[in-house]
Protein backbone atom coordinates (compact mmCIF):
# COMPACT_ATOMS: atom_id res chain seq x y z
CA UNK A 1 0.00 0.00 0.00
CA UNK A 2 1.33 3.43 -0.93
CA UNK A 3 2.35 5.58 2.02
CA UNK A 4 -0.10 8.42 2.60
CA UNK A 5 1.68 11.70 3.33
CA UNK A 6 -0.84 14.12 1.79
CA UNK A 7 -4.64 14.09 1.74
CA UNK A 8 -7.09 16.30 -0.19
CA UNK A 9 -10.66 16.63 1.14
CA UNK A 10 -13.38 17.36 -1.42
CA UNK A 11 -16.15 19.08 0.58
CA UNK A 12 -13.93 19.89 3.56
CA UNK A 13 -16.39 22.43 4.98
CA UNK A 14 -18.75 19.73 6.24
CA UNK A 15 -18.65 19.00 9.97
CA UNK A 16 -17.53 15.39 9.59
CA UNK A 17 -15.11 16.06 6.74
CA UNK A 18 -13.54 19.04 8.47
CA UNK A 19 -13.08 17.09 11.69
CA UNK A 20 -11.42 14.16 9.94
CA UNK A 21 -9.19 16.63 8.08
CA UNK A 22 -8.18 18.01 11.47
CA UNK A 23 -7.33 14.54 12.76
CA UNK A 24 -5.21 13.82 9.69
CA UNK A 25 -3.43 17.15 10.17
CA UNK A 26 -2.77 16.28 13.83
CA UNK A 27 -1.19 13.02 12.68
CA UNK A 28 1.53 15.02 10.89
CA UNK A 29 0.34 14.71 7.30
CA UNK A 30 -0.14 17.45 4.73
CA UNK A 31 -3.83 18.33 4.42
CA UNK A 32 -5.75 20.62 2.09
CA UNK A 33 -9.19 20.65 0.58
CA UNK A 34 -11.94 22.52 -1.19
CA UNK A 35 -15.57 23.55 -0.90
CA UNK A 36 -18.00 25.70 -2.83
CA UNK A 37 -18.36 28.07 0.12
CA UNK A 38 -17.01 28.10 3.66
CA UNK A 39 -18.68 29.51 6.76
CA UNK A 40 -18.03 29.72 10.49
CA UNK A 41 -17.56 27.81 12.66
CA UNK A 42 -15.89 25.30 10.30
CA UNK A 43 -13.99 28.01 8.42
CA UNK A 44 -12.47 29.16 11.73
CA UNK A 45 -11.68 25.60 12.84
CA UNK A 46 -9.92 24.80 9.56
CA UNK A 47 -7.96 28.06 9.68
CA UNK A 48 -6.82 27.38 13.25
CA UNK A 49 -5.66 23.93 12.15
CA UNK A 50 -3.66 25.54 9.30
CA UNK A 51 -5.57 23.59 6.66
CA UNK A 52 -5.58 25.36 3.30
CA UNK A 53 -9.01 25.48 1.66
CA UNK A 54 -9.71 26.36 -1.98
CA UNK A 55 -13.03 27.95 -2.97
CA UNK A 56 -14.97 27.56 -5.14
CA UNK A 57 -14.60 24.12 -6.69
CA UNK A 58 -12.36 24.03 -9.76
CA UNK A 59 -10.50 21.31 -11.63
CA UNK A 60 -7.41 23.54 -11.32
CA UNK A 61 -7.47 22.85 -7.57
CA UNK A 62 -6.88 19.16 -8.31
CA UNK A 63 -4.29 19.79 -11.02
CA UNK A 64 -2.24 22.22 -8.93
CA UNK A 65 -2.44 20.38 -5.58
CA UNK A 66 -1.63 16.71 -6.16
CA UNK A 67 -2.20 14.40 -3.18
CA UNK A 68 -1.60 10.78 -2.27
CA UNK A 69 -5.31 10.30 -1.55
CA UNK A 70 -8.57 12.19 -2.19
CA UNK A 71 -11.46 12.03 0.27
CA UNK A 72 -14.93 12.48 -1.22
CA UNK A 73 -17.76 13.88 0.92
CA UNK A 74 -21.09 12.07 0.88
CA UNK A 75 -22.86 15.11 -0.59
CA UNK A 76 -20.94 14.61 -3.84
CA UNK A 77 -22.41 12.80 -6.84
CA UNK A 78 -21.13 11.95 -10.30
CA UNK A 79 -21.66 14.54 -13.02
CA UNK A 80 -22.21 17.49 -10.69
CA UNK A 81 -18.75 18.51 -9.52
CA UNK A 82 -15.79 19.32 -11.76
CA UNK A 83 -13.21 18.34 -9.14
CA UNK A 84 -14.80 14.92 -8.73
CA UNK A 85 -14.87 14.50 -12.50
CA UNK A 86 -11.17 15.39 -12.65
CA UNK A 87 -10.34 12.80 -9.98
CA UNK A 88 -12.29 10.05 -11.70
CA UNK A 89 -11.13 10.91 -15.23
CA UNK A 90 -7.49 10.65 -14.14
CA UNK A 91 -8.06 7.50 -12.06
CA UNK A 92 -6.74 9.19 -8.91
CA UNK A 93 -7.09 7.24 -5.63
CA UNK A 94 -10.13 8.25 -3.63
CA UNK A 95 -12.00 7.11 -0.54
CA UNK A 96 -14.61 8.22 2.01
CA UNK A 97 -13.85 9.76 5.38
CA UNK A 98 -15.18 6.76 7.37
CA UNK A 99 -12.92 4.44 5.38
CA UNK A 100 -10.01 6.84 5.88
CA UNK A 101 -10.54 6.83 9.65
CA UNK A 102 -10.26 3.06 9.62
CA UNK A 103 -7.23 3.05 7.35
CA UNK A 104 -5.18 5.68 9.21
CA UNK A 105 -6.24 5.35 12.85
CA UNK A 106 -8.56 2.56 13.97
CA UNK A 107 -6.40 -0.44 13.21
CA UNK A 108 -4.07 0.31 16.13
CA UNK A 109 -6.79 1.59 18.52
CA UNK A 110 -9.66 -0.02 20.39
CA UNK A 111 -12.68 1.58 18.62
CA UNK A 112 -15.59 2.45 20.92
CA UNK A 113 -18.54 3.29 18.66
CA UNK A 114 -21.69 5.04 19.88
CA UNK A 115 -24.77 4.31 17.77
CA UNK A 116 -28.52 5.00 17.84
CA UNK A 117 -31.06 7.41 16.44
CA UNK A 118 -30.82 9.84 19.37
CA UNK A 119 -28.20 10.89 21.87
CA UNK A 120 -25.07 9.90 19.94
CA UNK A 121 -23.26 13.24 20.24
CA UNK A 122 -23.95 13.69 23.95
CA UNK A 123 -23.11 10.09 24.83
CA UNK A 124 -19.92 10.12 22.72
CA UNK A 125 -18.86 13.35 24.41
CA UNK A 126 -19.57 12.00 27.88
CA UNK A 127 -17.74 8.75 27.16
CA UNK A 128 -14.66 10.50 25.73
CA UNK A 129 -14.60 12.86 28.72
CA UNK A 130 -14.91 10.07 31.29
CA UNK A 131 -12.23 7.97 29.59
CA UNK A 132 -9.89 10.97 29.49
CA UNK A 133 -10.56 11.75 33.15
CA UNK A 134 -9.87 8.12 34.02
CA UNK A 135 -6.50 8.35 32.25
CA UNK A 136 -7.20 6.04 29.31
CA UNK A 137 -5.34 7.18 26.16
CA UNK A 138 -8.40 8.32 24.19
CA UNK A 139 -8.75 9.76 20.71
CA UNK A 140 -12.21 10.89 19.60
CA UNK A 141 -14.32 11.88 16.61
CA UNK A 142 -17.66 13.47 17.52
CA UNK A 143 -20.25 15.22 15.35
CA UNK A 144 -20.62 18.20 17.67
CA UNK A 145 -18.54 20.29 20.06
CA UNK A 146 -18.04 18.72 23.50
CA UNK A 147 -17.59 21.55 25.99
CA UNK A 148 -14.88 19.68 27.90
CA UNK A 149 -12.67 19.77 24.77
CA UNK A 150 -11.61 22.54 22.43
CA UNK A 151 -12.79 20.63 19.34
CA UNK A 152 -14.98 17.69 18.34
CA UNK A 153 -11.92 15.63 17.50
CA UNK A 154 -8.54 14.85 18.99
CA UNK A 155 -5.69 12.35 18.96
CA UNK A 156 -4.21 10.91 22.13
CA UNK A 157 -0.55 10.04 22.66
CA UNK A 158 0.15 7.73 19.73
CA UNK A 159 3.16 6.17 21.45
CA UNK A 160 0.96 4.34 23.95
CA UNK A 161 0.80 0.59 23.40
CA UNK A 162 -2.95 0.43 24.08
CA UNK A 163 -5.05 3.28 22.70
CA UNK A 164 -8.80 3.86 22.50
CA UNK A 165 -10.89 5.75 19.96
CA UNK A 166 -14.41 7.05 20.68
CA UNK A 167 -16.48 7.56 17.52
CA UNK A 168 -19.98 8.84 17.00
CA UNK A 169 -21.36 6.10 14.76
CA UNK A 170 -23.69 7.61 12.19
CA UNK A 171 -26.06 5.29 10.31
CA UNK A 172 -26.23 7.71 7.35
CA UNK A 173 -24.76 6.41 4.09
CA UNK A 174 -21.05 6.77 3.39
CA UNK A 175 -20.64 8.13 -0.16
CA UNK A 176 -22.04 7.88 -3.68
CA UNK A 177 -19.84 4.80 -4.18
CA UNK A 178 -20.69 3.23 -0.80
CA UNK A 179 -24.34 3.21 0.29
CA UNK A 180 -23.74 1.33 3.54
CA UNK A 181 -23.81 3.20 6.85
CA UNK A 182 -20.72 5.07 7.99
CA UNK A 183 -20.43 3.12 11.22
CA UNK A 184 -19.71 -0.10 9.30
CA UNK A 185 -16.19 1.22 8.66
CA UNK A 186 -15.38 1.71 12.33
CA UNK A 187 -14.55 -1.91 13.32
CA UNK A 188 -16.17 -1.60 16.77
CA UNK A 189 -14.65 -3.53 19.63
CA UNK A 190 -17.02 -1.78 22.05
CA UNK A 191 -20.41 -0.72 20.68
CA UNK A 192 -23.10 1.32 22.40
CA UNK A 193 -26.65 0.88 21.04
CA UNK A 194 -29.03 3.43 22.53
CA UNK A 195 -32.19 3.36 20.44
CA UNK A 196 -33.47 2.66 16.94
CA UNK A 197 -36.20 4.66 15.19
CA UNK A 198 -37.05 5.67 11.67
CA UNK A 199 -35.01 8.64 10.49
CA UNK A 200 -33.04 9.83 7.43
CA UNK A 201 -36.05 9.53 5.17
CA UNK A 202 -33.95 10.76 2.25
CA UNK A 203 -31.98 7.49 2.15
CA UNK A 204 -34.05 4.90 4.06
CA UNK A 205 -37.48 3.79 2.90
CA UNK A 206 -38.52 2.08 6.11
CA UNK A 207 -37.48 1.11 9.61
CA UNK A 208 -36.62 -2.34 8.23
CA UNK A 209 -33.93 -0.76 6.04
CA UNK A 210 -32.41 0.83 9.11
CA UNK A 211 -32.55 -2.47 11.00
CA UNK A 212 -30.41 -4.06 8.29
CA UNK A 213 -27.60 -1.59 8.94
CA UNK A 214 -27.75 -2.02 12.72
CA UNK A 215 -27.70 -5.80 12.35
CA UNK A 216 -24.55 -5.49 10.27
CA UNK A 217 -22.74 -3.33 12.81
CA UNK A 218 -23.72 -5.56 15.75
CA UNK A 219 -22.29 -8.55 13.90
CA UNK A 220 -18.93 -6.75 13.64
CA UNK A 221 -18.32 -6.75 17.41
CA UNK A 222 -15.99 -9.67 18.24
CA UNK A 223 -17.15 -10.08 21.86
CA UNK A 224 -20.94 -9.74 22.41
CA UNK A 225 -20.31 -8.68 26.03
CA UNK A 226 -18.86 -5.49 24.62
CA UNK A 227 -22.23 -4.55 23.10
CA UNK A 228 -23.84 -2.10 25.53
CA UNK A 229 -27.55 -2.05 24.69
CA UNK A 230 -30.36 0.06 26.14
CA UNK A 231 -33.08 -2.46 26.99
CA UNK A 232 -35.75 0.20 27.52
CA UNK A 233 -35.93 0.77 23.77
CA UNK A 234 -38.31 -1.79 22.17
CA UNK A 235 -36.50 -1.79 18.83
CA UNK A 236 -33.18 -2.43 20.54
CA UNK A 237 -34.72 -5.40 22.34
CA UNK A 238 -36.21 -6.60 19.06
CA UNK A 239 -32.86 -6.64 17.27
CA UNK A 240 -31.09 -8.27 20.25
CA UNK A 241 -33.70 -11.02 20.27
CA UNK A 242 -33.38 -11.58 16.52
CA UNK A 243 -29.58 -11.90 16.77
CA UNK A 244 -29.80 -13.96 20.00
CA UNK A 245 -27.77 -11.38 21.92
CA UNK A 246 -30.13 -10.65 24.85
CA UNK A 247 -28.25 -12.86 27.33
CA UNK A 248 -24.80 -12.16 25.91
CA UNK A 249 -24.54 -8.37 25.78
CA UNK A 250 -24.28 -5.72 28.52
CA UNK A 251 -27.78 -4.32 28.96
CA UNK A 252 -28.73 -1.01 30.57
CA UNK A 253 -32.15 0.10 31.80
CA UNK A 254 -34.69 -0.27 34.59
CA UNK A 255 -35.13 -4.05 34.25
CA UNK A 256 -33.71 -5.97 37.21
CA UNK A 257 -31.86 -8.26 34.79
CA UNK A 258 -29.81 -5.37 33.38
CA UNK A 259 -26.10 -5.20 34.15
CA UNK A 260 -26.49 -1.44 34.61
CA UNK A 261 -29.76 -0.86 36.39
CA UNK A 262 -31.13 2.70 36.39
CA UNK A 263 -33.72 3.45 39.03
CA UNK A 264 -34.58 7.06 38.28
CA UNK A 265 -33.44 10.64 37.77
CA UNK A 266 -34.33 13.73 39.77
CA UNK A 267 -33.20 17.38 39.75
CA UNK A 268 -30.49 18.27 42.25
CA UNK A 269 -31.06 20.93 44.90
CA UNK A 270 -29.27 23.49 42.76
CA UNK A 271 -31.67 22.88 39.89
CA UNK A 272 -28.72 22.99 37.48
CA UNK A 273 -27.77 19.31 37.58
CA UNK A 274 -29.51 15.98 38.06
CA UNK A 275 -29.03 12.90 40.18
CA UNK A 276 -29.26 9.52 38.48
CA UNK A 277 -29.47 6.52 40.79
CA UNK A 278 -28.06 3.27 39.50
CA UNK A 279 -26.75 -0.14 40.45
CA UNK A 280 -23.69 -0.61 38.30
CA UNK A 281 -21.37 -3.55 38.63
CA UNK A 282 -18.49 -3.51 39.49
CA UNK A 283 -19.01 -0.32 41.54
CA UNK A 284 -22.25 -1.31 43.18
CA UNK A 285 -24.74 1.41 44.04
CA UNK A 286 -24.06 4.86 42.55
CA UNK A 287 -25.70 8.26 42.96
CA UNK A 288 -24.39 10.15 39.94
CA UNK A 289 -24.50 13.93 39.80
CA UNK A 290 -24.35 15.13 36.20
CA UNK A 291 -25.58 17.93 33.98
CA UNK A 292 -27.65 15.34 32.09
CA UNK A 293 -31.11 14.57 33.42
CA UNK A 294 -34.53 13.19 32.68
CA UNK A 295 -35.20 9.95 30.84
CA UNK A 296 -32.94 10.87 27.93
CA UNK A 297 -29.98 11.97 30.06
CA UNK A 298 -30.30 9.04 32.43
CA UNK A 299 -30.22 6.66 29.47
CA UNK A 300 -27.02 8.32 28.16
CA UNK A 301 -25.41 7.94 31.58
CA UNK A 302 -26.36 4.27 31.71
CA UNK A 303 -24.77 3.66 28.33
CA UNK A 304 -21.50 5.25 29.42
CA UNK A 305 -21.50 3.28 32.67
CA UNK A 306 -21.95 0.10 30.67
CA UNK A 307 -19.07 1.03 28.38
CA UNK A 308 -16.81 1.78 31.35
CA UNK A 309 -17.46 -1.66 32.83
CA UNK A 310 -16.26 -3.24 29.60
CA UNK A 311 -13.30 -0.88 29.25
CA UNK A 312 -12.14 -1.89 32.74
CA UNK A 313 -11.94 -5.46 31.51
CA UNK A 314 -10.28 -4.59 28.21
CA UNK A 315 -7.68 -2.27 29.75
CA UNK A 316 -7.06 -4.31 32.87
CA UNK A 317 -7.57 -1.16 34.95
CA UNK A 318 -9.62 -0.78 38.11
CA UNK A 319 -11.21 2.59 38.84
CA UNK A 320 -12.35 3.70 42.25
CA UNK A 321 -15.99 4.61 42.70
CA UNK A 322 -15.10 8.21 43.58
CA UNK A 323 -13.17 8.63 40.31
CA UNK A 324 -16.21 7.47 38.33
CA UNK A 325 -18.50 9.90 40.15
CA UNK A 326 -16.11 12.82 39.66
CA UNK A 327 -15.81 12.13 35.94
CA UNK A 328 -19.59 12.36 35.48
CA UNK A 329 -19.88 15.43 37.71
CA UNK A 330 -17.24 17.34 35.71
CA UNK A 331 -18.97 16.81 32.35
CA UNK A 332 -19.93 20.19 30.85
CA UNK A 333 -22.24 19.01 28.07
CA UNK A 334 -22.30 19.68 24.33
CA UNK A 335 -22.78 22.89 22.39
CA UNK A 336 -26.36 23.48 21.18
CA UNK A 337 -27.87 21.06 23.69
CA UNK A 338 -30.09 23.26 25.84
CA UNK A 339 -27.55 26.08 25.59
CA UNK A 340 -28.56 29.10 27.67
CA UNK A 341 -28.16 32.07 25.30
CA UNK A 342 -29.61 34.76 27.54
CA UNK A 343 -31.20 35.26 30.95
CA UNK A 344 -32.56 38.64 31.96
CA UNK A 345 -35.53 39.75 34.08
CA UNK A 346 -36.49 36.09 34.66
CA UNK A 347 -36.69 35.37 30.91
CA UNK A 348 -34.49 32.58 29.52
CA UNK A 349 -33.56 31.98 25.89
CA UNK A 350 -32.23 28.48 25.09
CA UNK A 351 -31.03 26.77 21.92
CA UNK A 352 -31.36 23.01 21.36
CA UNK A 353 -30.44 20.73 18.47
CA UNK A 354 -33.41 18.32 18.84
CA UNK A 355 -35.12 17.70 15.50
CA UNK A 356 -36.75 14.25 15.79
CA UNK A 357 -40.15 13.97 17.55
CA UNK A 358 -38.86 11.47 20.12
CA UNK A 359 -35.90 13.65 21.07
CA UNK A 360 -38.14 16.72 21.30
CA UNK A 361 -40.57 14.83 23.52
CA UNK A 362 -37.84 13.76 25.96
CA UNK A 363 -36.14 17.15 26.05
CA UNK A 364 -39.37 19.01 26.76
CA UNK A 365 -40.55 16.53 29.38
CA UNK A 366 -37.22 16.75 31.20
CA UNK A 367 -37.18 20.54 31.07
CA UNK A 368 -40.74 20.83 32.37
CA UNK A 369 -39.95 18.42 35.18
CA UNK A 370 -36.87 20.38 36.22
CA UNK A 371 -38.54 23.80 35.88
CA UNK A 372 -42.10 23.57 37.23
CA UNK A 373 -44.06 26.79 37.17
CA UNK A 374 -42.24 28.38 34.23
CA UNK A 375 -44.17 29.08 31.03
CA UNK A 376 -42.41 27.25 28.19
CA UNK A 377 -42.28 28.58 24.64
CA UNK A 378 -40.89 26.44 21.83
CA UNK A 379 -39.89 27.79 18.42
CA UNK A 380 -39.49 24.87 16.02
CA UNK A 381 -37.87 24.73 12.58
CA UNK A 382 -38.38 21.66 10.36
CA UNK A 383 -34.99 21.51 8.70
CA UNK A 384 -33.62 17.95 8.58
CA UNK A 385 -34.25 15.67 5.61
CA UNK A 386 -36.85 13.82 7.67
CA UNK A 387 -38.53 16.68 9.53
CA UNK A 388 -39.19 18.69 6.38
CA UNK A 389 -41.29 15.76 5.15
CA UNK A 390 -44.81 15.21 6.41
CA UNK A 391 -44.27 11.65 7.69
CA UNK A 392 -43.90 12.77 11.31
CA UNK A 393 -46.58 15.48 11.38
CA UNK A 394 -48.70 13.74 14.02
CA UNK A 395 -45.66 12.76 16.08
CA UNK A 396 -44.30 16.33 16.02
CA UNK A 397 -47.71 17.64 17.05
CA UNK A 398 -47.74 15.37 20.09
CA UNK A 399 -44.16 16.04 21.20
CA UNK A 400 -44.25 19.82 20.67
CA UNK A 401 -47.60 19.95 22.46
CA UNK A 402 -45.82 19.60 25.82
CA UNK A 403 -44.89 23.29 25.60
CA UNK A 404 -47.26 26.03 26.73
CA UNK A 405 -46.75 28.11 23.58
CA UNK A 406 -45.47 26.82 20.24
CA UNK A 407 -44.30 28.82 17.23
CA UNK A 408 -43.71 26.75 14.08
CA UNK A 409 -41.29 28.47 11.74
CA UNK A 410 -41.09 27.93 7.97
CA UNK A 411 -39.74 24.54 6.90
CA UNK A 412 -36.56 24.43 4.86
CA UNK A 413 -37.51 24.40 1.19
CA UNK A 414 -36.64 21.13 -0.55
CA UNK A 415 -37.30 21.28 -4.29
CA UNK A 416 -36.72 17.54 -4.61
CA UNK A 417 -39.89 16.83 -2.63
CA UNK A 418 -43.32 16.57 -4.19
CA UNK A 419 -45.98 18.86 -2.70
CA UNK A 420 -47.71 15.82 -1.21
CA UNK A 421 -44.52 14.93 0.72
CA UNK A 422 -43.65 18.33 2.18
CA UNK A 423 -44.22 19.29 5.79
CA UNK A 424 -47.26 21.57 6.05
CA UNK A 425 -46.39 23.84 8.96
CA UNK A 426 -49.89 25.34 9.06
CA UNK A 427 -51.39 21.86 9.42
CA UNK A 428 -48.81 21.01 12.10
CA UNK A 429 -49.78 24.04 14.18
CA UNK A 430 -53.47 23.17 13.77
CA UNK A 431 -52.86 19.61 14.96
CA UNK A 432 -50.98 20.86 18.04
CA UNK A 433 -53.90 23.00 19.09
CA UNK A 434 -54.86 26.56 19.95
CA UNK A 435 -51.59 27.18 21.82
CA UNK A 436 -49.61 26.84 18.56
CA UNK A 437 -49.13 29.23 15.66
CA UNK A 438 -47.37 28.82 12.33
CA UNK A 439 -45.18 31.61 10.96
CA UNK A 440 -44.44 31.94 7.26
CA UNK A 441 -41.39 34.09 7.96
CA UNK A 442 -38.76 34.29 10.67
CA UNK A 443 -39.63 37.97 11.06
CA UNK A 444 -43.18 37.26 12.22
CA UNK A 445 -41.93 34.64 14.69
CA UNK A 446 -39.49 37.19 16.16
CA UNK A 447 -42.22 39.82 16.39
CA UNK A 448 -44.48 37.52 18.38
CA UNK A 449 -41.76 36.71 20.87
CA UNK A 450 -40.74 40.33 21.29
CA UNK A 451 -44.33 41.32 22.03
CA UNK A 452 -45.45 38.45 24.21
CA UNK A 453 -42.63 36.98 26.30
CA UNK A 454 -42.53 38.09 29.92
CA UNK A 455 -40.98 37.31 33.30
CA UNK A 456 -41.19 33.62 34.14
CA UNK A 457 -40.94 32.54 30.48
CA UNK A 458 -38.42 30.20 28.85
CA UNK A 459 -38.02 30.16 25.07
CA UNK A 460 -36.38 27.09 23.52
CA UNK A 461 -35.36 27.27 19.85
CA UNK A 462 -35.31 23.79 18.30
CA UNK A 463 -33.58 23.21 14.96
CA UNK A 464 -30.72 21.19 13.51
CA UNK A 465 -29.82 24.23 11.41
CA UNK A 466 -29.21 27.91 11.94
CA UNK A 467 -32.87 29.01 12.33
CA UNK A 468 -31.81 32.11 10.40
CA UNK A 469 -29.94 33.31 13.48
CA UNK A 470 -33.15 34.51 15.11
CA UNK A 471 -32.37 32.71 18.38
CA UNK A 472 -29.40 35.02 18.82
CA UNK A 473 -31.47 38.09 17.90
CA UNK A 474 -34.06 37.21 20.56
CA UNK A 475 -31.24 36.54 23.03
CA UNK A 476 -29.86 40.04 22.39
CA UNK A 477 -33.36 41.50 22.73
CA UNK A 478 -33.76 39.86 26.15
CA UNK A 479 -30.31 40.97 27.32
CA UNK A 480 -31.28 44.58 26.63
CA UNK A 481 -34.55 44.49 28.58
Amino acid sequence: MKKIDSVYFLGVGGTGMGSVAGLVKQSGRQVFGSDQNLYPPMSDILAEANIEVFTPYSQLNIEQNPADLYVIGNSMSVGKNEELEQIMANDLPYTSFPALLNQLFLQDHVPCVVTGTHGKTTTSSLLAHCMTELKLPTSFFIGGRPLNFDLGYGLCDQDKEQKFFVLEGDEYDTAFFDKNSKFLHYAPQVLLLQNIEFDHADIFNSLDDIFVQFEKVLNLVPNPENIVACSTDPNVEKILKKLKLQDKCTRTGADENCSIRLTGSRPSKSGQDFWTHSFATPWGELDIECILGGEHGSSNIGQVLGALTRLQEISGTRWEKEKILQAFKSFLGVARRLDLLAEQKDIKVIEDFAHHPTAIDKVLRAYKEANPGRRLWVAFEARSATSRRNIFTDAFAESLGHADKILVGPALEDKKLADTERMDTTLLAKKIGSHARSCDEHRSLKDILRKEIKAGDTVIFMSCGSFGGIQHEIAEFVKEL
